[in-house]
């Protein structure tokens, strides 16, 4: 589910939108508008006992709307899904919601009870603000097992050093220092210092749900799933360019669990498994570690922060499918991102998802060369996805959507397999060094 503006929007000036979760097994709250900023609208994801179920538009023109009209609205828009999800989960017939909520109704649908022990990797770059809000939001998790590996990539300076040893010193969190820069590079060295059967990443530029590890956890049940991803939701909708990242990245893929194999649960697409940012994003991914550390982690000539701007998540999903496994997309598991709020922020990172996903395609064909045959005769209908207003990829971007940022992609794109050459020379000449990471 991309976050989409109503078509009404469009032609009118840009306005923020207040961000607000609701559960409906509790009471509905109100929703106010003019407590700092001056929202006229906003948007509430609804879930169900953690269970996403869709998002609503709300009108905050007068500066607030009450509880019972929060609620109303909530049914205007969802009540389908709300009876469909309330009948599949065997919750029984529902009335329209009121303010007070449905109440705790028992989830007759059977779970897997599995929670395997699980260690989660945060890599972080000078930011331990940021940071703090992470790993407060991850030790509250409602979770029997877990810990927590911080890696502190290319530090400028000790500050986040500093957060850890005051603030975590008696948290299950382990500190370790990569000094050399890039992501996959970071969760590498994470992986190092993982414990845990699974081995879960966020950002920490997220705040995770209570429920997100179980919701992760219950699909390694299933001895073939490999990897799990989930739902990303956007904190903040203050700035237009906020809205043009949700519209663009589609981090939500939507509030339906689905598998994903070369088997049965193949998708009705002829580019997948290449398409594989249609599985999930690195900011709410999960592994058995067992089998990342199988195919040695990520590719380090990848990632945030090399030159090849990204591509590392998307290398590892499509290794889970070519090598057999399954990847499982859980909504469910829940994190909530904060979008930069620039447009030269927004800019920048259009042209590294463009760029890291050319690189990730070049790697592909470098280290499957068999692979070539089957991308070339994709070629017409992966260009149809890349540039059409109808694909998938495209057709949630809003009408104002600007052309320049398209451009910026496809500039990324341009250069994405050039930078990755050079990356994996930088990554040859880094394998030489000794390494210099420490950990406390």
């Amino acid at each position: 589910m991309r976050l989409r503006v109503r078509r009404e929007h469009d032609a009118e000036p840009f306005q923020p939108a207040r961000v607000t979760v609701v559960d409906v097994a509790q009471p509905i709250p109100a929703v106010v508008g003019d407590d700092g900023p001056r929202y006229a609208r906003g948007v509430t994801f609804v879930h169900w006992t953690g269970t996403p179920v869709g998002a609503v538009w709300i009108d905050l023109s007068p500066g607030r709307l009450d509880a019972t009209s929060h609620a109303a609205a909530i049914w205007e828009q969802l009540g389908d899904d709300l009876r469909m999800h309330a009948a599949n989960r065997g919750l029984g017939a529902v009335d329209p919601l009121t303010a007070s909520g449905f109440g705790s109704r028992r989830d007759v649908t059977p779970h897997a009870a599995t929670t395997p022990s699980v260690t989660v990797i945060v890599a972080t770059h000078d930011r331990p603000k940021l940071l703090d809000r992470c790993l407060r939001s991850l030790l509250a998790v409602d979770y029997p097992a877990f810990d927590v590996v911080v890696v502190d990539n290319a530090p400028s300076s000790d500050a986040t050093a500093r957060l850890i040893a005051a603030a975590y010193a008696d948290a299950p969190v382990t500190y370790v220092v990569e000094p050399e820069r890039g992501l996959a590079i970071a969760h590498n060295r994470g992986l190092d210092f993982v414990s845990g059967e699974v081995v879960a990443f966020t950002d920490d530029d997220v705040i995770v749900d209570p429920g997100w590890l179980r919701s992760l956890a219950v699909d390694f049940a299933d001895d073939d799933v490999a990897c799990v991803t989930g739902l990303i939701l956007p904190i903040r909708l203050d700035t237009q360019a906020q809205f043009w990242l949700e519209g663009y990245a589609g981090y939500a893929k939507g509030m339906e669990r689905r598998s994903f194999d070369l088997g049965c649960s193949r998708p009705e697409d002829r580019l997948f498994p290449y398409t594989a940012g249609r599985l999930g994003s690195g900011a709410n991914m999960a592994f058995r570690t067992e089998f990342l550390r199988s195919i040695g982690g990520f590719d380090p000539a990848l990632g945030a922060g090399s030159p090849a701007f990204g591509g590392d998540d998307l290398a590892a999903f499509f290794e889970v499918i070519t090598r057999g496994h399954t990847l499982v997309y859980e909504p469910a598991a829940i994190v909530h991102h904060d979008h930069p709020e620039t447009e030269d922020a927004l800019w920048r990172q259009v042209f590294g998802y463009g760029a890291g996903l050319t690189a990730y395609l070049t790697k592909t064909l470098l280290d499957h060369p068999a692979q070539l045959m089957r991308v070339l005769a994709r070629a017409p209908q992966a260009v149809w996805y890349v540039l059409s207003s109808r694909s998938v990829r495209n057709a949630g971007r809003a009408a104002d959507f600007p052309a320049t940022l398209r451009l910026r992609e496809l500039a990324g794109m341009a250069v994405g397999p050039v930078a990755y050459l050079r990356s994996r020379r930088r990554v040859r000449r880094l394998a030489s060094r000794p390494h210099r990471g420490d950990a406390t």
